[in-house]
């Protein structure tokens, strides 16, 4: 792995580059920023792997040079520093920051470099599993309904699937399926260096129809801090390599973990509602995942979720303003789909023949691409009497 060590401090250069070295890495440079340089890639004609920042008053102007490459041009960066300047974090996301270590913490900076050591590994083995995140454009578009019945219908027509809860603080998903876990998501994240296919295995709750879901246990304590967006990423490396589809539900909220997490997925699908304000929150978030998190426009989907034909808004006007044609279309059942989430049971298996279980399926179909298996049980008979 090679790693390039940037520093205004030539006594922090030196300790940087001593401390790496001593954790067994080889290819190691320093380089001392002076006489106004910004971009400390500029200074060398490789791209590294990793590049570990010391922080300074000019860490922004540097971020903001990294930003402003192109993606496949930029290592992963981790930034070293007690005190980071103003708006240093906003671009430190978007140059591509994995991490933020402490000065003197020299046992989490070496413990980084072997989590992204790992990752790289990772990345020249097989692709595995796909990953799908499921984003609310506004607050109570049905998120997690669409997320748990996608979850559900992979599981059912004989997909190995997981679900993921990220939000940590209410957790709905295990309500949705009237389970409740007994070793939480979080357990899984503080142990993720440890994790394999097998081991985390541990750390879900399975439903009857064989999905697996990760969830936060109730009333657990939150502490979210830099590092969960990287254990995050570490614990859904291996979710993909242990599961044919792994679905992650997240909370509407963008923040460095989340952004972190849905630049590693395959798809994301963007749920919103009929409405001018849920219009006006999807084409602001939609703008935010390309040009921020550069998410290319052809991994979004976008879901408008209890669509009606007599609403004054037609989806004409939300494809005009998303500039997409290819909207999917979730019909409003509103009594149906509320006894589901009461009972704690998928609408797809409460209602397999209902409008809004047609609907679910043929976005299965389209995102998941999955044939049911025609032995695997009664809903796979009918999703194929569906599609027939």
């Amino acid at each position: 792995m090679k790693i390039l060590i940037s520093s205004r401090s030539d006594q922090a250069l030196k300790t940087l580059e001593s401390l790496i070295a001593g954790g067994g890495y080889q290819e190691i440079e320093g380089i001392l920023m002076m006489n106004g340089a910004r971009d400390p890639l500029s200074v060398v004609d490789y791209r590294p792997d990793v590049l570990v920042m010391h922080a300074s008053d000019h860490l922004v102007e540097e971020l903001q040079s990294l930003a402003a490459r192109q993606k496949r041009d930029r290592p992963a960066i981790i930034v070293v520093g007690d005190q980071l300047p103003a708006d240093a974090t906003r671009y430190a996301m978007r140059a591509g920051a994995r991490d933020f270590i402490r000065e003197q913490d020299d046992a989490e900076l070496v413990e980084s470099l072997r989590r992204l050591s790992s990752e790289l590994y990772a990345d020249q083995q097989p692709a595995g599993g796909k990953t799908i995140a499921v984003l609310n454009a506004k607050g109570g578009s049905g998120g997690t309904f669409i997320a748990t019945n996608l979850a559900h219908l992979s599981a059912t027509m004989g997909g190995d699937t997981a679900i993921v809860d990220m939000d940590f603080q209410f957790a709905p998903v295990p309500h949705y399926f009237d389970l409740t876990p007994k070793r939480g998501l979080l357990e899984a994240l503080a142990n993720s260096g440890e994790l394999d296919g097998t081991a985390i295995g541990a750390y879900a709750v399975k439903h009857e129809s064989g999905l697996r879901i990760f969830a936060p246990i109730p009333d657990a304590q939150v502490a979210v801090d830099f590092n969960l967006g990287d254990r995050m990423v570490q614990v859904l490396d291996v979710l993909k390599h242990r599961y044919e589809r792994t679905i992650i539900d997240l909370p509407r909220h963008l923040d460095e973990n989340s952004a972190q997490l849905l630049k590693s997925v395959d798809e994301v699908l963007l749920v919103m509602q009929q409405s001018l304000l849920a219009v006006h929150d999807a084409v602001r978030l939609k703008t935010v995942l390309v040009n921020e998190l550069e998410i290319p426009e052809e991994r979004i989907t976008v879901i408008v979720n209890r669509y009606t034909k007599n609403s004054t808004l037609d989806t004409d006007d939300i494809a005009s303003a998303l500039d997409d044609e290819d909207l999917v279309l979730i019909p409003n059942q509103y009594k149906l789909v509320a006894e589901s989430l009461d009972m704690g049971e998928p609408v797809v298996e409460q209602a397999p023949t209902s409008a809004v279980s047609k609907a679910l399926v043929g976005l299965q179909g389209r995102v998941l691409g999955q044939q049911p298996q025609e032995n695997r049980s009664f809903l796979a008979k009918t999703v194929m009497r569906l599609r027939g």
